[in-house]
């Protein structure tokens, strides 16, 4: 109960609503541009544009959904070789400015101030952003994998409810580590100090199970009671997927803090005590 305290106590003090309203902002500049870059890589690995639309859909919500598969069936359409070598530094630098956001955000939850140079954090930013690039390929390639390592173990083994749900689970399990490892990433490099990587584990999972759980809760919301488009119309899509992304956002704040407690626990440094809450009431 400690603990529990002890968030919500920072969510309160670091206005992590706020935080999470201006992550999802960056997170919406930089989407795009992030699409942009990710998608002119999967032609190369002939990737069907529908396995990806389906992955959309798994995870963005509603109008959303169809907003982001619009867009990602234009872009896999054909490959776009100038793209992807004359605009890569300008699209990398629009996609990490969220990266850079999520990193000052950290900071805050961690209670120390940025001292690194400029071109070490951009640059951080953007080798970030590159490895959540990979990261995100990765994931939309497993499907067409599992689906090959499905095929071949059914040959072997008898055809059964049993087997389909086992792979079902499996691949659902990398895809959480996959994720939780991003985001653990995220939370390793993103603050100015000397983390260990056990310090970001129980953030990078406590993150993942939130995310997928509020992404599901807020998808079924969606189907099943929001229409978002009778009431903003043409621009329904952007306000669910604004909605998303704060949540999103939000939950990797969450993983930020509670590793920014156990940091506390552990060090005995940046922590809030009654004489920093006194000191700032006072000022």
């Amino acid at each position: 109960m400690t603990f529990i305290k002890e968030l919500i106590h920072r969510i309160q003090k670091h206005e992590l609503g706020d935080l999470a309203a201006v992550l999802a902002y960056y997170f919406l500049l930089s989407l795009f541009p992030l699409l942009i870059f990710s998608l002119t890589l999967l032609p190369y690995f002939s990737i069907d544009p529908q396995t990806v639309g389906k992955f959309v859909q798994e995870f963005a919500p509603g109008e959303s959904g169809q907003l982001l598969e619009e867009q990602i069936t234009s872009l896999l359409s054909t490959p776009n070789g100038g793209l992807l070598s004359l605009g890569i530094i300008g699209t990398l630098w629009s996609a990490s400015n969220a990266t850079n956001a999520v990193m000052r955000s950290l900071n805050k939850a961690h209670m120390v101030e940025e001292s690194r140079a400029f071109w070490k954090v951009r640059g951080m930013a953007i080798l970030l952003t590159i490895g959540l690039v990979l990261g995100l390929v990765v994931t939309l390639v497993l499907p067409i994998f599992g689906d090959v390592l499905l095929s071949g173990i059914k040959s072997i083994f008898p055809d059964t409810a049993l087997t389909d749900s086992l792979f079902t689970v499996i691949r659902w399990l990398i895809a959480f580590v996959l994720m939780a490892l991003i985001l653990g990433i995220i939370y390793y490099f993103s603050p100015n100090l000397g983390l260990r990587p056990r310090d970001v584990i129980p953030g990078a999972i406590v993150g993942t199970l939130l995310w997928q759980l509020i992404s599901f809760g807020f998808s079924l919301y969606v189907s099943q009671f929001g229409n978002y488009q009778a009431t903003y119309g043409s621009v329904g899509g952007v306000i669910v997927l604004m909605t998303w992304l704060y949540l999103s956002g939000f939950v990797i704040l969450i993983g930020g803090e509670i590793n920014a407690i156990r940091f506390c626990k552990r060090t005995n440094e940046h922590c809030y005590t009654e004489e920093t809450d006194d000191k700032k009431a006072s000022l």
